[in-house]
């Protein structure tokens, strides 16, 4: 009886190391949340914020990031007392952050939050001095980002950032715009690990008879 046993937990171990892989090759094949699919406009550099609404108006979600940059590269050229630099900065990496929130009736109730990773990605710069003081300037940063929902969702995308100043008045926030997909979990995955989990407990207790 030994061997069948073996043979059966080996094949409910494969089974879970299946599970455990699928995941990263099921994205393609999840279910597609539409109202939070699709390209948002940021109100800041880093911010989808105060939110985006779905058309039914039901659902609010924010998400905000922030970005690691390496050292800044670039060369500076002078003349008639102006000097402008033009570079860029890759980003080496950083954090995304976000809540989910469901309408009431009445307002809007947290419903998930979200926790995320910043992918590589580059600062463009270029910045205009006179006299040796910041007098413009134009940061324009592309970079990736993905993470997971408390509820399981999933999202990932690409933000394209932009901050300006044209040297008139204090400086402002920018603006971005994300381009995101967001979607649930695949069902079979989840169905898979169930499945391999429920056949160990039953290797268990079967073993416990030998």
């Amino acid at each position: 009886m030994r061997p069948v046993c073996n043979l059966s937990l080996r094949l409910t171990i494969l089974t879970l190391a299946c599970a455990c892989l699928t995941p990263v090759q099921a994205l393609a094949n999840n279910t597609t949340i539409s109202f939070m699919t699709g390209t948002f406009s940021g109100q800041g550099t880093f911010d989808l914020f105060p939110g985006a609404t779905s058309p039914d108006g039901q659902w609010m979600f924010d998400i905000s990031t922030t970005v690691v940059e390496g050292q800044t590269q670039g060369s500076l050229s002078c003349g008639n007392g102006i000097c402008v630099f033009n570079g860029f900065a890759p980003i080496a990496g950083g954090t995304a952050s976000g809540d989910l929130y469901r309408w009431n009736g009445s307002s809007f109730d947290p419903f998930a939050a979200f926790t995320g990773w910043v992918t590589t990605g580059t600062v463009d710069k270029t910045e205009v001095y006179a006299g040796g003081v910041l007098t413009q300037y134009n940061y324009q940063y592309n970079y990736g980002f993905a993470g997971y929902w408390s509820n399981q969702w999933h999202t990932s995308g690409s933000v394209y950032g932009w901050n300006i100043w044209d040297g008139n008045g204090s400086p402002g926030p920018g603006g971005s715009l994300f381009d995101i997909t967001t979607q649930t979990p695949e069902p079979g995955t989840i169905f898979l690990v169930a499945s391999g989990l429920l056949g160990l407990a039953r290797l268990n207790r079967k073993g416990k008879n030998f």
